[in-house]
């Protein structure tokens, strides 16, 4: 179970704007995919805001709890079974996947 953060009315603007920008890759990789990797939201993120990729994913860790509970959203290891019911297409690894739930 994934706990909300007791100070989300008081997160900084870069803490906002973060969560705006994952939001956003996020959901734009769900529509076209029905899923996205963890690893490379946090690259994606590192690169559109010019960070480094391991300051990107320690923010984005402090963030993730917040973003999968306001849009519906889980995480998990990649399984093969999970594997098969999302369709991925791409060679199997035990990665961390985002997906909407139904």
């Amino acid at each position: 179970m994934i706990k909300m953060s007791k100070t989300n009315s008081n997160i900084s603007q870069a803490s906002e704007k973060l969560e705006k920008s994952a939001v956003s890759i996020i959901m734009k990789e769900i529509e076209e995919k029905g899923y996205v990797y963890e690893k490379d939201v946090i690259s994606k993120l590192a690169k559109a805001r010019r960070l480094k990729i391991r300051d990107t994913a320690e923010r984005f860790k402090k963030l993730r709890a917040d973003i999968y509970n306001k849009y519906g959203l889980n995480t998990c290891r990649l399984t093969k079974e999970l594997y098969n019911q999302l369709g991925i297409k791409e060679k199997y690894s035990s990665k961390n996947v985002i997906y909407k739930v139904n």
